[in-house]
C-alpha cells in the first residue's frame, strides 16, 4: 500500500514542486531590472587600418605573385588599385571587380599548360569561407571555385594577363 501511495500522491506532488521551482528560477534569471538607470557603454572607436598590401616584385614566382594579388585585393580604394598593379594593361582593362567578394582561406595553384618563357596558364582552386555583399554584410557560405589564370612575363616580371571577373580576398587580409 505504501508503494501505491508514493506513486499516486507523493510522486506527482514532488514533480509539481520541481516544475514550479524550475519555472521560478528561469523567470528570475530572465527578468530585466527596472530600478537602475541605463549606463553608457562608451563610444565605438574605429581602429586605423594597419594592413599594407603587397606590391609586385621583379623575379617573384608566378604562384607567389598570384597569392600577393589576392592579398592586395583586400584594399578596395581606387577600384582595387593595389591589386591592379599585378595585372598587365590588357588584364587591367578586362578585369571587372564586383561589389561582392569572396573571402578565401585556402588557395591551391597548379600550372596546367607547359609554360613558355613569357606565358603560362595556372589552375586555381580557392576555398571560400563566405561572401561580403555591397552593403558590407558577411554571409558565411563555404564553397570551392576552380578557374584558370593566364600570366605573362613582361620585363622579367610575371603579371596576370587574364583573371576571372571575380574578387577574391585572402582571409588574413580581411580579418587582420
Amino acid at each position: 500500500m505504501s508503494n501505491h501511495f508514493y506513486r499516486t500522491k507523493l510522486l506527482p506532488l514532488l514533480c509539481a514542486l520541481l516544475l514550479l521551482g524550475g519555472t521560478v528560477s528561469l523567470n528570475a534569471c530572465t527578468a530585466i531590472p527596472s530600478d537602475t538607470p541605463p549606463q553608457s557603454l562608451g563610444q565605438f572607436r574605429r581602429m586605423p587600418i594597419t594592413f599594407h598590401p603587397p606590391k609586385p616584385q621583379p623575379g617573384r614566382s608566378p604562384d607567389l605573385l598570384l597569392r600577393d594579388f589576392i592579398r592586395a585585393a583586400a584594399v578596395p580604394t581606387d577600384q582595387h588599385a593595389a591589386a591592379r598593379l599585378f595585372l598587365t594593361s590588357k588584364g587591367n582593362e578586362e578585369w571587372k571587380n564586383h561589389t561582392t567578394f569572396k573571402v578565401v582561406d585556402r588557395v591551391d595553384v597548379n600550372t596546367i599548360a607547359t609554360p613558355t618563357t613569357d606565358s603560362l596558364v595556372m589552375q586555381v582552386r580557392a576555398r571560400s569561407m563566405g561572401e561580403v555583399d555591397k552593403q558590407g554584410s558577411f554571409r558565411s557560405h563555404i564553397s570551392t571555385s576552380t578557374f584558370q589564370v593566364k600570366m605573362r612575363r613582361i620585363n622579367r616580371q610575371w603579371l596576370i594577363d587574364c583573371f576571372p571577373d571575380e574578387l577574391l580576398v585572402d582571409k588574413e587580409a580581411f580579418f587582420p
